[in-house]
C-alpha cells in the first residue's frame, strides 16, 4: 500500500473530536469523501469543555465558521485564563493566553531589569487576566463598531457544540451514518473492513475517534506510552447559573488527592474533581468533593469517569489513525484535549494534501514524530504543576516524583541558572513549529508557572539589583492600560442580551 492514494476517509466516533476532524480534513484536502459513523441516537453529554486559544483559529479561520452564527447556536463563554485559585497553598495565579511580558523594542539592561522586577514582585498581569478578574467578555462596542480581543479561548457546552458540528457536517457534504461498529477485520496490521450488525464499511483510511473505547486502535499493534501522572478518575456534576454569575476563566483548586475545576458555560456551572484512585476511593473522593461544592452533591447527579494517562506513539499505523482520546490523554489541567486534536488534524490534513493524498511510510513517519513531540511537550508542562508543587498529603508527596526525564530538568536548570533571562522563545507567541517539532507551551510558560508555584531562581536570589523608577513606572502604566482596555468591555449577559438574540 506504499503508494495508494486516499480517496475516502471513514471516521468512527461522532463526538466533538470526530466531527471537527472530519470538517478540518474536508476543508484542507481536495477531492476527498468523508464519512462519520456513530450512534447518533445517543444525546451528546451536557458537560462543559474548556479550550485553549488556538481553537478560535481552527473554528473561525480554518473552518470559516461565521462568528455570529456560532455565538447564536453554540453560545460559548469566553475564557481569559486558567485561574489557580489555590494550588497547594500558593498565592493565586493565572495562566492566560496573552502571557507575554517583553516588548519587542526593549533590549539589554531594560529587559534585564524588567524581568528581575517581575520575578521579585510577581507582576504578570495581562488583558486576559483582567478579563477573567473583571468577569467580562473580550467584546467592546465603540461608536457602533464591535471589537474583540483575540487572545482568549472558549468554554463550550458539549451538547450545543456537538449538534452544531453535526449540522455543519451535513451542510458540507460529510456523511453521518447512524450505526455502531462492533467488528474490525485485519490483514496483518492493516484494516480490511469494519462492520456493524447490519453493514460493512470499506475505506482507504480509517480514523479512530471513539474515545477511550478505541474501537479500531485496540485491534492494532502499537506502542502505548503511559505517563506516570497517577490521576486516573474524575467526578463531575453541574448546577444552573445565571449569565451574571459567569467567571470567564477555568478555575482550579487543589484537593487532598487531586484538584477541583469550575467551568462556566451558557447554561451550567460544571464542577469536577480529578483525583488518583490509588490515594482515594470513589466514596472518599465524593466526600471531599462535597466539602468544597455548594449545594451538596447527590450520587444521582454526579457522574464518574476513569481514564489513563498516555498516548499511542504511532498515531498513524498503515491505514488507520487515532485522534482525540483514542490517541491519548494526559489529564485536563490545562484544557489541551480539543485544541490538541484540532492542531494535529490540521497537520494531518496538510500532510495528506501536500503529498497528493498518497499514504506512504514517509508521510506517516513525519506525522508520528509531530504527534510525539506535541504530546511530550504537553506532558512536560502538566508535569511541572505536580513535580514542583508544595502539597503535604501522601498524593502530593508521590506526585512530586513524576516525569524524571531530562527535558524537564533542562527547563528547571535553565530557570535556576538564568532566571527569566533565557527569553529566546518569548516572542514566538503560543507555538513554534518546524517539520518534526511542535510546542504548545514555550520556555516562558514553564518559567512563569515555576515562579507561580514558588520555585526560586538561584540566579535572581543571589542578586541585589536596584531597578530604575522608569522601569517600574512602565510596568505600572502597562497594567493600568490593561485595566482601562477591559473596562469598556461587555459582560456576557450584555453580549447575549444586546448583540446575540
Amino acid at each position: 500500500m506504499s503508494n495508494e492514494r486516499i480517496k475516502d476517509i471513514t471516521i468512527v466516533g461522532g463526538g466533538d473530536a470526530g466531527l471537527m476532524s472530519g470538517l478540518i480534513l474536508d476543508e484542507l484536502v481536495d477531492d476527498i469523501s468523508i464519512t462519520v459513523i456513530d450512534d447518533f441516537n445517543e444525546s451528546p453529554p451536557e458537560i462543559g469543555k474548556s479550550t485553549t486559544n488556538y481553537i478560535i483559529n481552527t473554528l473561525h479561520n480554518v473552518l470559516g465558521i461565521d462568528r455570529k452564527r456560532f455565538f447564536s447556536h453554540v453560545r460559548p463563554i469566553w475564557k481569559g485564563s486558567v485561574y489557580f485559585k489555590d494550588w497547594c497553598g500558593q498565592e493565586s495565579f493565572h495562566v492566560p493566553f496573552d502571557d507575554q511580558v517583553l516588548q519587542p523594542e526593549k533590549f539589554g539592561s531594560d529587559v534585564f531589569e524588567e524581568l528581575y522586577f517581575r520575578y521579585k514582585q510577581r507582576k504578570f498581569r495581562t488583558v486576559g487576566v483582567e478579563i477573567a478578574e473583571q468577569r467580562l467578555s473580550p467584546i467592546e462596542v465603540s461608536n457602533g463598531s464591535v471589537k474583540s480581543y483575540p487572545h482568549v479561548a472558549y468554554h463550550l457546552g458539549v451538547n450545543k457544540l456537538n449538534l452544531f458540528l453535526r449540522d455543519l457536517c451535513e451542510e458540507r457534504g460529510i456523511r453521518l451514518i447512524n450505526d455502531r461498529i462492533d467488528e474490525v477485520e485485519l490483514s496483518g496490521n492493516m484494516i480490511r473492513k469494519i462492520s456493524s450488525s447490519i453493514e460493512e464499511y470499506h475505506s482507504d483510511l480509517y480514523i479512530d475517534a471513539s474515545g477511550f473505547e478505541r474501537v479500531l486502535f485496540e485491534n492494532l499493534k502499537g506502542d502505548f506510552k503511559e505517563f506516570d501522572i497517577p490521576l486516573d478518575s474524575a467526578l463531575v456534576t453541574k448546577e444552573h447559573i445565571n449569565l451574571s454569575e459567569v467567571v470567564p476563566a477555568t478555575v482550579v483548586t487543589s484537593g487532598n488527592c487531586g484538584w477541583f475545576w469550575q467551568i462556566d458555560t451558557f447554561d451550567w456551572r460544571d464542577r469536577g474533581y480529578v483525583y488518583s484512585s490509588d490515594h482515594a476511593s470513589r466514596v472518599e473522593a465524593l466526600r471531599e468533593f462535597n466539602e468544597v461544592t455548594e449545594p451538596e452533591l447527590s450520587r444521582e447527579n454526579t457522574r464518574h469517569f476513569e481514564f489513563e494517562s498516555g498516548y499511542h506513539q504511532n498515531a498513524w499505523v498503515m491505514n488507520c489513525i487515532s485522534i482525540g482520546n483514542a490517541l491519548g490523554f494526559v489529564e485536563p489541567l490545562q484544557s489541551t484535549a480539543l485544541t490538541t486534536n484540532a492542531i494535529l488534524t490540521e497537520k494531518l490534513g496538510m500532510l495528506i494534501a501536500d503529498h497528493n493524498r498518497v499514504n506512504h511510510r514517509g508521510v506517516r513517519d513525519i506525522y508520528n514524530k509531530y504527534v510525539q513531540s506535541m504530546w511530550e511537550n504537553i506532558y512536560d508542562f502538566i508535569s511541572i504543576h505536580y513535580r514542583y508543587s508544595s502539597g503535604n498529603t501522601e498524593f502530593w508527596d508521590d506526585v512530586q516524583e513524576v516525569n524524571r526525564e531530562d527535558r524537564l530538568k533542562q527547563y528547571y536548570d535553565n530557570y535556576q541558572n538564568n532566571g527569566f533571562c533565557s527569553y529566546k522563545d518569548f516572542n514566538q507567541w503560543q507555538f513554534t513549529e518546524n517539520t518534526h517539532f511542535y510546542r504548545i507551551f514555550n520556555q516562558w510558560h514553564f518559567y512563569r508557572v515555576l515562579r507561580s508555584l514558588g520555585v526560586r531562581s538561584d540566579f535572581y536570589e543571589d542578586l541585589e539589583i536596584s531597578v530604575r523608577d522608569s522601569i517600574r513606572a512602565d510596568i505600572d502604566k502597562q497594567e493600568h492600560m490593561f485595566q482601562e482596555d477591559v473596562g469598556n468591555n461587555l459582560s456576557h449577559e450584555e453580549f447575549y442580551t444586546d448583540l446575540v438574540k
